[in-house]
C-alpha cells in the first residue's frame, strides 16, 4: 500500500504542495516508517545540496561540500526551515564561497555583517574571533540560521519581508513598513525563484 505525506509551503500567498510516496510494509508501525522516511528525506536533501554546489566554482573540497550540506540540513531542521530554501539563500548570497566578502562588508557563506555576527555569537556563547569566525563554515551557518529565524519570527514568517530584512537589514525594512512604504522585493524574488526551481527538480 502507498501513503502520501503532504507538505504545504506558503510562498507569496500561494500554497505549493509536495507529495512523497512512502511504502507501508506489513509488520512495521507507522512511526517506524515515518522515521525511515525522515532519514531518507534528509539524505536526499544532502545529496541535492551537494549537486547544487557543483554548479558553482566555489573553492571547496569534497569534504567541505559534504560538511556544508550536512550543516544546512541540521541547522534548517533545528529552526523548521526547508533545507532547500536555505540552500537557495546561500547560493544567492555567496555562491557557496566561504571566503566571500561583499562591498558592504558581509562575510562568508550566509554573508553575515560582522557586528551582527558578534552580537549573535555573544547570545549563543560562540567564541568570537573576528572575521575568522564568519569565514568558518560551521559558525557562519550557525549564526546565519539564528539570524534568519529571528527575522522570520519578527516579521510573522512573511517570507517577502524577512528576506528583505536579511538582505537590507531589519532597521531599514522596519522603517519602510512604519512609513507605509513598499519594501524592495527583488532579492526575495531571486531566492524564491531559485528555491522553487530546486524543489521542482528534486
Amino acid at each position: 500500500m502507498i501513503t502520501f505525506i503532504k507538505y504545504s509551503i506558503l510562498i507569496g500567498g500561494l500554497f505549493s504542495f509536495f507529495c512523497v510516496p512512502i511504502s507501508i510494509h506489513q509488520g512495521i508501525g507507522l512511526e517506524e516508517q515515518l522515521f525511515v522516511y525522515k532519514e531518507l528525506a534528509e539524505n536526499n536533501d544532502v545529496d541535492l545540496i551537494k549537486q547544487v554546489m557543483l554548479k558553482f566554482n566555489a573553492p571547496l573540497s569534497t569534504g567541505q561540500k559534504s560538511r556544508i550540506a550536512e550543516l544546512i540540513v541540521k541547522e534548517a531542521k533545528l529552526y523548521d526551515f526547508d533545507p532547500i530554501f536555505v540552500t537557495s539563500l546561500i547560493a544567492v548570497e555567496s555562491s557557496f564561497d566561504p571566503h566571500a566578502v561583499s562591498d558592504a562588508g558581509a562575510v562568508g557563506l550566509m554573508q553575515m555583517m560582522p557586528f551582527v555576527g558578534k552580537a549573535i555569537s555573544d547570545q549563543l556563547g560562540v567564541e568570537w574571533k573576528g572575521m575568522a569566525t564568519l569565514h568558518n563554515i560551521d559558525t557562519n551557518i550557525k549564526l546565519g540560521m539564528f539570524f534568519l529565524n529571528t527575522l522570520s519570527k519578527q516579521y510573522d514568517e512573511d517570507q517577502m519581508i524577512y528576506l528583505a530584512a536579511y538582505n537590507f537589514g531589519p532597521t531599514f525594512v522596519s522603517n519602510k513598513l512604519d512609513l507605509g512604504l513598499s519594501i524592495p522585493k527583488k532579492y526575495a524574488h531571486k531566492v524564491l525563484r531559485s528555491y522553487l526551481g530546486l524543489k521542482s527538480s528534486a
